[in-house]
């Protein structure tokens, strides 16, 4: 099955993005800062279980690298609500995560307190997300944090979600 619209555009031209193949999940900048103050950055393709429903959901989005972990924010672009894979999160903590080629699954938390301030902190500086968390405010924007869990566990989504 061909890709279509900009990832299929993405992957005809070559790629680009990251080491790892990843696509950046901004225009091509060299690194630099966009029109929004945002730096270009990886993307992962995340799947997580509908907070209702079960069903699984998966969406693209930049991520940072903290040891081991990855975080993803929920900024829906400063708009006054949590995005609903956030939601998601906090209902069916196990994710699966795709960077590049590797497949793998993760417990994922909102960071909280001490936690979130640290991870803000380092995230924020240099200017990354500051200008939605102020559109987005008095909303605090989730940091979702990503652990990798012990392959023995690891099972595919369709295996997770309840039967009727």
């Amino acid at each position: 099955m061909a890709l279509s619209g900009p990832a299929g555009a993405w992957a005809q031209a070559g790629g680009g993005g990251d080491a790892s193949g990843c696509p950046p999940c901004l225009p091509q900048g060299g690194g630099e800062a966009s029109s929004n103050g945002m730096l270009e950055r990886p993307c992962l393709s995340m799947t997580t279980l509908h907070w209702k429903t079960a069903l699984p959901r998966t969406v693209v989005l930049p991520y940072q690298r903290f040891g081991d972990r990855l975080v993803v924010i929920g900024s829906l672009a400063g708009r006054p609500n949590d995005p609903v894979w956030a939601t998601n999160v906090r209902a069916h903590p196990i994710t699966w995560l795709r960077v590049g080629r590797r497949l793998f699954a993760c417990r994922a938390h909102v960071a909280q307190g001490a936690e979130r301030e640290r991870l803000w902190k380092e995230i924020s500086a240099d200017g990354s997300y500051v200008h939605y968390a102020k559109s987005a405010h008095p909303r605090i924007l989730p940091l979702v944090v990503h652990a990798p869990i012990d392959p023995a566990q690891q099972r595919k989504p369709e295996m997770d979600r309840a039967t009727p």
